[in-house]
């Protein structure tokens, strides 16, 4: 393929700084993301195609989650998300399909959160743009069975889940505020 751009930051910037700078290089309409130890079932994008609806904020799909041992999906259906789902549970995943000016217009991902940066995003999105559209078909595979850091065993989880609170407390009602204080907790309490 001639149209791939390939750039390399000379030192870990971290996945948001890489995916904002990825999105300014894309020339076109769409944007998806892929992180590094995961991959596409073959049909995702055309499948995308094929379903896209401009009504939706975004789409995204299910996942199979991977393992050494097992396999699973993290969905059951076909659901409408709308904006104050997210604070309960992230029912979209760590990636979407959507027009690339949509993500442009809310200037992409947070770099200052140290975790939640795809569900802060999500939410402004569904803010801004109305419901998204998850598909029930899983075109997203996502492997857990490497030894590689993960945000969700580390501190950046608990930072991150704070920052994340701070910023979007005001649109909770306080049922969501009680839960997420919680959910800190949790993660305070088993991430070390």
């Amino acid at each position: 393929y001639n149209n791939i751009i390939y750039r390399k930051n000379e030192f870990n910037k971290g996945a948001c700084y890489t995916r904002n700078r990825g999105i300014e290089l894309a020339s076109g309409e769409f944007i998806t993301g892929l992180d590094d130890d995961d991959e596409f079932e073959s049909n995702r994008i055309e499948y995308f195609l094929e379903k896209y609806d401009d009504k939706y904020a975004f789409l995204c799909s299910n996942i199979n989650i991977k393992d050494k041992l097992y396999e699973y999906k993290m969905f059951i259906g076909t659901k409408e998300i709308k904006f104050n789902d997210l604070f309960w549970y992230n029912y979209v995943g760590n990636q979407v399909f959507i027009k690339k000016d949509r993500i442009n217009a809310l200037k992409g991902f947070d770099e200052t959160l140290d975790s939640a940066q795809d569900l802060d995003l999500w939410i402004r999105i569904l803010k801004k743009y109305g419901k998204a559209l998850r598909l029930n078909e899983a075109t997203y595979n996502l492997y857990i069975d490497h030894d590689k850091p993960r945000i969700t065993t580390s501190s950046k989880k608990i930072n991150g889940l704070k920052s994340f609170f701070s910023k979007h407390r005001n649109y909770m009602n306080n049922n969501e505020e009680e839960f997420y204080k919680l959910k800190i907790k949790y993660w305070e309490n088993n991430c070390k």
